[in-house]
Order: C-alpha cells, then structure tokens, then sequence
C-alpha cells in the first residue's frame, strides 16, 4: 500500500530508483522487486531497461463512459467508412475495461436540453464516469464540462482530440512540390447537413495552414485553385445539402474538365477522402483520369482500413491518419482527466505518407 500511495501522481510519472525506494519504505531490494512485479502484471506500471519505472497508461477500470453523438454531425459525414472504424476501435479499446461502454446520441436540437432525463440524471449523479463527445454544441459541452470529465472530437470542449491540419498540409504541399509541382490548388468542403450559424462559422483552418504551406516553400496561392464550397453555405446559417462526393465532383469540373489545359493546377492537396471519390469519378468521366500521375499530381486525406480510395489509391500519393491512434488519444485524455491530472486543451492525431 505505501508503494501505491507513492506512485499516485500519476500516469506516464518517473518513479525515484529502486535503491531511493528501498530508503524511503524501508523495505529491502528482494521485496521491492517482488511489489514492483505484482504492480507491473496488473498493468500498473511499466519496467523500462536501463531507463527506470513508469505509472503505466491503463484504462479506466469499473466505470460507465459514454460516446455521445450529435446526429447532425453524424449525418455529416457522408456516410463515410471513418465512423465505423472510430466506433469499432471505441469498442474494443473499451473492452479493456471491466466498466461500461455506451454510445448515445442527442437529440437533434443538440442543446443542453436534448439529453433524455435519464441520461441527463445519470451525469448529474456521478453515475457516468466520463464522456467522449462528437460534433456536440457548445451548451450542451458546457454542461458536461461543468458535470463530468469531458473530451471532444470535432466539437466545443476545453480539451480536443483532433487532426493535425498544420502537419497534413506541410507534409502535402511538400510532397507535390517534391514531384516538381509548382502550381498548386486545394480542395476543401463543408460537411452536409450539418447546421451553420452563418457562412462566416465555417472552419477556415484548411485553407489558412495551406496558405502558411505554401509560403514556407515559396510558392504563391492562387485564389481560382482554392475550392472550399462555403458558397453553399446560407448567408444567415443553415445546412448545406450536397454530399462531399458531390462537392468533390464539382470542384473538379471547375479546375480541369471546364477548363483549358493551360489553366490546369500542377497538383492538387485533397482534404477528404470521400472529396477524392468524387474528384476521381468526374474525372474519370471524362477521361482525364489517365492524366493522374502525369500532368496532374493528387495527394489526399485517407483513413486506414477505409475502402474509399481502392479504386484511385494506386494512382496518388495519400496521407493517412489512423482511427486507432485516434482513439487512443480520446481514452487516454478522459482516462487523465476522470484521474484528476492536467492535460493539454488539444491533443493532435498525426497522419502519415504513403507514396503511390
């Protein structure tokens, strides 16, 4: 019990050296390494060789955690692959705990009211230990921030799991201008169905990081190769009806289809994947897809494990960012939180490059 009681500051914490720990419990070495044994095969902490003894990352043990959905948001995505591979990994992640996994959505006004009273009196009671939020809107977040340990993807929260926009667009402008490409265009969307308050609420960061990308390597941003579909977005807020695929489909109309060759971009950063499914298709309508690899150079956001791109991945360069990373981030920052620790406000997922 002493020695649990001096390694409670926490994960990832460096406990003092074995013969500083004898001194201080008063117990000889022999016994120190049978306690640091038995600590170590319950998952409580990690021996590393020749480094020292570490507060193992564990789950959260007994508990009852919520995935809490926003449908909207949900619906936003297009049906994308993303999503069952988020909550797959979810699964079986909290199937290390001997607790509770439940997910739930809210109801569609996404307020502080629209969780059910039950749900609402379980938080309220301490009966949920910690909350993963989806797309939730900044009063219902406020709420559970206010009652329970409470981390967010891709929505309001003191502290945000998410995707590294800043590395994403480095690693992409770099790789294009590395197969010679000097003219450069991005392609970004907004999510369908999702409610804006007005156009100007709609995430600019794509398109602000790719513009810092361009800058570092020294090559211009031309605004008639930047496809972001804000237009589509209501002056006064609103959804946007149009599906990424048909939003991908457009965009490359406008830069290649309807456009002479001479006005064709070098190579273009595609920032979803299911913008790259209809980017392809449009272009392989009109037989330009041959063109890929050629003329035209395609780097795309992907997802491992996500069937989205078999049918073009062999024909651009991907970045590909892990849902299993991913969620390891989102258990680990509510596991530190339900455990009283600090953390950071953003935890960010790193993709990765694959060459076609």
């Amino acid at each position: 019990y002493a020695l649990i009681s001096n390694i409670a500051a926490g994960v990832g914490t460096k406990l003092p050296k074995a013969g500083d720990l004898c001194r201080e419990l008063s117990i000889s070495r022999r016994t120190l390494d049978f306690a640091l044994g038995e600590l170590e095969r319950d998952g409580i902490i990690e021996r590393k060789h020749a480094v020292g003894i570490f507060v193992a990352r564990r789950p959260v043990i007994d508990s009852h955690l919520l995935l809490l959905f926003h449908p909207d948001f949900f619906l936003a995505s297009g049906h994308a692959p993303f999503w069952r591979l988020l909550i797959e990994a979810a699964r079986e992640r909290a199937a290390q705990c001997e607790g509770t996994f439940d997910i739930h959505f809210c109801r569609a006004d996404g307020g502080n009211s629209s969780l059910s009273p039950q749900l609402r009196s379980e938080i309220l009671s301490g009966e949920v230990a910690g909350v993963i939020g989806v797309g939730l809107r900044e009063d219902l977040a406020y709420f559970l921030e206010e009652n329970v340990p409470f981390v967010s993807l891709a929505g309001w929260s003191n502290h945000i799991v998410g995707f590294d926009d800043a590395s994403f667009m480095r690693q992409a402008v770099g790789q294009l201008a590395a197969r010679g490409c000097e003219k450069i265009g991005l392609l970004s969307g907004v999510m369908p169905h999702r409610v804006f308050d007005s156009r100007a609420s709609v995430d600019t960061s794509p398109r602000d990081q790719f513009k810092v990308a361009l800058r570092d390597l020294g090559l211009g941003f031309r605004e008639e190769w930047n496809i972001n579909h804000f237009e589509l977005v209501p002056e006064n807020g609103g959804a946007v009806e149009k599906s990424l695929q048909e939003q991908g489909f457009g965009a490359a109309q406008q830069l290649f289809v309807r456009a002479p060759r001479e006005k064709w971009p070098q190579g273009v950063v595609i920032y979803d994947e299911l913008l790259t499914q209809g980017f392809w298709s449009a272009l392989s309508k009109a037989g330009i897809s041959d063109d890929v690899g050629r003329e035209i150079h395609l780097i795309s956001h992907a997802n491992a494990g996500s069937p989205a791109l078999l049918e073009c991945q062999e024909r651009l360069d991907r970045l590909v960012y892990e849902p299993q990373e991913l969620v390891s981030l989102l258990f680990e920052a509510l596991e530190a939180l339900i455990a009283g620790q600090n953390i950071a406000s953003l935890l960010e997922a790193q993709p990765k490059l694959f060459e076609r």
